[in-house]
């Protein structure tokens, strides 16, 4: 197993967290997105039930996998007659999808559960760790 590069996940964290901070994920409620990085023995065989153990769910939890894009489709649309705080909220939306599909292979969207679902946005960081961000959608 190839060795991880501690400075450059640190450096890559740093910038994630930069890109989080102050972004909400708006649904029926409105939930922070908070970045993750989390442990696995091999991202390439990482499964559904093993994104719902690191989650601490259940393993009979319900799970939809959607792209990233698909998630983020409501904060990145063009809105008409935006203020500024809203051209910002979608540019900072946008660059942070931009950085993740850059940074990070493979990313997925996990969305568990029904109603307040929790919500990992995880892609491989490298060959044992997984990031992203996690949020939760409140949808009844």
């Amino acid at each position: 197993m190839a060795e991880v590069n501690a400075p450059a996940v640190d450096i890559f964290m740093k910038n994630l967290q930069e890109r989080c901070e102050g972004l909400f994920y708006l649904s029926e409620s409105e939930y922070p997105l908070e970045p993750i990085i989390l442990e696995v023995s091999d991202t390439a065989a990482v499964t559904n039930a093993d994104v719902l153990k690191l989650a601490g769910q259940p393993e009979d939890a319900p799970v939809e996998v959607v792209d990233l894009p698909y998630f983020l489709r409501n904060q990145t649309a063009d809105v008409p007659d935006p203020d500024e705080f809203i051209q910002t909220m979608v540019q900072r939306f946008r660059d942070l999808q931009a950085f993740l599909l850059a940074q990070l292979q493979e990313v997925k969207v996990y969305r568990i559960g029904r109603r307040e679902i929790q919500v990992y946005a995880l892609g491989k960081l490298n060959q044992s760790q997984l990031a992203g961000f996690k949020t939760t959608s409140v949808e009844t």
